[in-house]
């Protein structure tokens, strides 16, 4: 085989390989259920200012920025990042009160904004979080519905938390 031969063999190869790679690349559209109750889990860091007030008294205000995975590694939670800010106050030991706006992004770049706010109290380094779906971009234009969110500070300003109820809803 002449030099000639090689390089266009060579070339092809490297053609097809760059065309199967480029189709398994490509990310699915599947068509989006128009309802759903998602379940999943997700991860977040903040970063702000803690305000001590003394007597078991304190709050938070700053941002958050996270990742969010649905249960079966697909669906309307999975690989979803979000950037909320918030405020979480405090007193007797027990998140008592605050809240605050998300904006969550799906890899496609389609958003739904939230308003999140604690459902009840908790123990400090708990939360569980209601958050009500406001309205959507792209696929999720008209999107309706809540998330429970349940979960716990880790280490350095990270928190983790499970999707343990909610649904969604689309026109």
């Amino acid at each position: 085989m002449n030099p000639m031969q090689s390089i266009n063999r060579l070339a092809i190869a490297f053609a097809a390989a760059l065309a199967v790679f480029t189709l398994a690349a490509a990310p699915a559209t599947a068509q989006m259920a128009k309802n759903g109750q998602p379940r999943g889990m997700g991860s977040w860091h903040s970063a702000g200012t803690v305000k001590d007030l003394g007597e078991g008294q304190g709050s938070f205000f700053g941002e958050y920025w996270g990742v969010s995975f649905g249960q079966n590694g697909s669906g309307f939670l999975h690989e979803m990042s979000w950037y909320c800010t918030g405020e979480a106050t405090w007193s007797g030991g027990q998140i008592k009160g605050g809240g605050g706006l998300c904006t969550m992004t799906d890899p496609a770049g389609d958003k739904v904004y939230v308003r999140w706010q604690p459902d009840k109290p908790t123990p400090a380094g708990q939360f569980y979080n209601r958050g009500t779906y406001l309205h959507g971009t792209g696929k999720y234009a008209g999107i309706q519905g809540f998330y429970l969110l349940e979960g716990r500070a880790a280490a350095d300003s990270n928190f983790v938390g499970n999707f343990i109820a909610g649904e969604y809803k689309l026109p």
